[in-house]
């Protein structure tokens, strides 16, 4: 099976550090998994850098890309390292266009968000909602979270809050 995955966040890195970025998204993706190639690309003049992360089950081609304050994140992958470099593959790659991005958030009528039982307080776009279905791809691992997620449209960005329960 082939996967095809999108996102994007607000760049957290300069672009001449294109490459560090995607050699520490590579670092989370896998403890096993390494960034094998890098090459540099350019897609209608925003720059990006592209690299191929394998693992045992696992191979990724990851480009990273920066238009202004924004990262965006183009992925696929899967269990035959053969089909990274298809047509298919390219055609995913080569379509991706950008709309307008926002260069900041209006943050004049944020809200507080707080929990108090977590000793947190924080100021988003919205007050978020639980997300329970967040909560329950924890159960049968140990583990219990609390979850809570929103999203500033106008922006075109989404926040998640993730904390332990004990």
């Amino acid at each position: 099976m082939t996967y095809y995955m999108t996102g994007h966040t607000i760049a957290q890195y300069e672009d001449d550090k294109l490459a560090d970025a995607l050699k520490e998204m590579a670092k989370s993706m896998s403890r096993t998994g390494r960034l094998e190639s890098t090459r540099k690309v350019d897609r209608n003049n925003i720059k990006g850098v592209e690299g191929i992360v394998t693992a045992p089950s696992v191979n990724f081609r990851v480009q990273v890309l920066k238009k202004g304050n924004t990262a965006f994140f183009l992925m696929m992958g899967g269990d035959n390292k053969n089909k990274l470099y298809t047509s298919d593959a390219d055609k995913f790659f080569y379509s991706f266009k950008t709309g307008k991005t926002q260069t900041e958030t209006k943050q004049s009528n944020w809200k507080e968000f707080s929990l108090p039982e977590k000793a947190v307080s924080v100021m988003l776009p919205s007050i978020p909602k639980r997300n329970k279905n967040f909560e329950k791809q924890a159960d049968g691992s140990g583990w219990t979270f609390s979850v809570f997620d929103c999203t500033d449209l106008a922006a075109g960005l989404y926040y998640l809050f993730s904390g332990k329960r004990y």
